[in-house]
């Protein structure tokens, strides 16, 4: 049975109970067909709306998908390719360091080689030259060229020796005699000294005779203490062999050790000269002699 006739059935039955009865087969029937009509019409137009709002549904999210996976390959290769790039590049960058911190430890070694030999070629510093402070005294007395050299220590300790420039030192002279007698009543010989205080040891004034020193050629030059303090000892080795003085005036062939007052100590220095004023006054007196040869 098709759809119309039952549609049909079922209005007329409607209709005999209703209290439209009376009114006209004919627009009774036709009414129902219109109904059916636009039931029809309806359906049908749904039914192709809801197909194609299912294709616009499917259609775009699988072209998407299918975009995606693409895409994600795409990535997952990119990054494949970039991995053992990073790493060549951080290998690189490593390798470049490294190379660097090569080239600056051959220039550290260079430079200390460098040094070492300069260190080598260099003399070592005496012990003098270590420990001791050089003054000096120009001119002693007056007397032109008649100098003397103090050697301090730190422990106040001073060592009375000839400078370089001394007329002794000078012009190839050698040594006849060396005498610590100052006078009849008076030796530097006979000085004896005992305790830690250094007691008995004769007392020196700035201007006091050490000993007297004649050369071959019968001049004789007084060698005095330059400094105030207590005598403790004097170098008989010089008595024996006198050339030590000649040869090493600043160490085996110093004349006599002075140890001045603690309190004087620090006061040493002030009627001396440093080893660079003294080389001034030195190199002046040199000058002075030119100005006076022309």
């Amino acid at each position: 049975m098709h759809l119309t006739e039952r549609i049909e059935e079922s209005s007329s039955k409607s209709t005999q109970n209703s209290p439209l009865a009376d009114l006209p087969t004919t627009t009774i029937a036709t009414h129902p067909q219109t109904t059916t009509t636009t039931t029809t019409t309806t359906t049908t137009t749904t039914t192709t709306t809801n197909s194609s709002s299912v294709q616009r549904l499917f259609s775009f999210p699988l072209s998407g998908w299918e975009g995606g996976r693409e895409g994600g390959r795409v990535g997952r290769r990119q990054r494949r390719m970039s991995g053992p790039n990073k790493r060549m590049e951080a290998d690189m960058r490593g390798s470049a360091a490294l190379c660097c911190e090569r080239e600056e430890r051959q220039e550290q070694e260079e430079r200390m080689d460098c040094t070492e030999e300069k260190d080598a070629e260099a003399p070592a510093p005496s012990v003098v030259e270590r420990y001791y402070t050089r003054w000096y005294k120009a001119d002693m007395k007056g007397q032109a060229c008649e100098d003397h050299c103090i050697l301090q220590h730190s422990n106040r300790l001073c060592v009375l020796t000839l400078a370089e420039t001394h007329p002794i030192l000078q012009n190839g002279r050698t040594i006849k005699v060396i005498n610590y007698k100052i006078s009849n009543g008076c030796s530097r010989l006979n000085n004896k000294v005992a305790g830690k205080s250094k007691r008995g040891g004769q007392f020196l004034t700035e201007f006091a005779p050490v000993c007297r020193i004649t050369c071959t050629d019968e001049t004789e030059y007084t060698i005095y203490s330059c400094i105030r303090g207590r005598l403790l000892e004097v170098n008989e080795d010089i008595l024996v062999k006198p050339s030590l003085l000649l040869q090493k005036p600043s160490t085996d062939g110093y004349i006599a050790v002075i140890l001045p007052k603690f309190e004087e100590s620090k006061l040493v220095k002030e009627n001396l000269l440093s080893r660079e004023d003294f080389e001034a006054v030195v190199s002046k007196r040199a000058a002075d002699v030119q100005s006076q040869a022309s």
